[in-house]
């Protein structure tokens, strides 16, 4: 039986708000690309001597401002460890709105395996959502969180904020933000999976490179063909895919070489090997 558990922070992140003040939406040079790492570690008996890390993850993200002034970042996922998306769910597309609060597509997930069940596993917004609210020893209440920022100084404290975010059930953030861009650079999640077994999501932006304009191109032309494909598929983002059908695969296949040829060179390429590998393995 398959199980799927979705942070219920992560929807209210979405459907309510993940507010940024407006002077910080642009500050970031666009377009650009976010290489995010991290880990999920597992506390069976919630011993934090005994963690045992269970997944490693890259996920990169491809950030632009639309036409309509809109934040639109296009990401893959990708997985090492226990259980993980079909590659044709590894990848979507997220857009803000100019105060960055979250407008639609499916937030980043992972897609964990675990004693016999799969669990999603819901990451929060990459965005802080009240950045206009931090200033250093700060602490407020907004349900279903408790906000405090620390107030100690270091060599970082002039670049960026570290905020504690306390649930009512336990689900804990900490977080490092990007003072001018509003930007989580660290975060760590308490996250729980079955008759509340403890987990810890760790995750870090590691490179932020703006992209010159022949590089968005090559990118944004294959990112073109992969969200055509993913639309022609009619997958569902949330329900895990175990194979494709046989029109699947063919409108998959049909798409092989191109992705080939655009993705050299380029982030997509691992992606796109990935395809071509469980595409032959499918049609066999």
């Amino acid at each position: 039986m398959r199980i799927y558990l979705l942070s219920c922070m992560m929807r209210f992140a979405l459907v309510v708000t993940c507010c940024v003040a407006t002077s910080a939406a642009f500050a970031v040079d666009l377009p650009a690309h976010f290489v995010y790492r991290g880990t999920l570690t597992a506390f069976p008996d919630d011993k934090q001597d005994r963690g045992q890390e269970i997944k490693q993850f890259q996920i990169d993200a491809f950030v632009e401002e639309s036409a309509e002034n809109e934040l639109v970042m296009n990401y893959v996922i990708s997985e090492n460890g226990s259980g993980g998306w079909h590659w044709s769910q590894q990848y979507g597309t997220l857009t803000y709105n100019r105060a960055q609060q979250a407008q639609s597509g499916r937030e980043w997930m992972l897609l964990n395996a675990y004693d016999e069940a799969e669990y999603e596993v819901a990451f929060r917004s990459p965005w802080f959502e009240k950045l206009d609210q931090l200033s250093a020893g700060a602490t407020w209440e907004e349900n279903p969180f408790v906000y405090t920022v620390n107030k100690d100084t270091n060599s970082d404290s002039e670049k960026s904020w570290s905020v504690n975010m306390k649930h009512n059930l336990s689900r804990h953030q900490d977080l490092q933000i990007e003072k001018e861009t509003g930007l989580i650079t660290e975060a760590r999640q308490t996250v729980f999976m079955g008759q509340g077994l403890k987990f810890q999501l760790d995750w870090k932006l590691e490179k932020q490179l703006p992209l010159d304009s022949e590089t968005w191109a090559a990118v944004s032309k294959v990112w073109e063909t992969l969200a055509t494909l993913q639309k022609e598929l009619k997958v569902d983002l949330y329900v895990p895919v175990e194979e494709l059908n046989s029109d699947q695969l063919s409108l998959a296949r049909a798409q092989i070489d191109t992705l080939k040829t655009g993705a050299a060179g380029t982030p997509f390429e691992s992606l796109v090997r990935r395809i071509e590998l469980q595409t032959e393995l499918g049609e066999e």
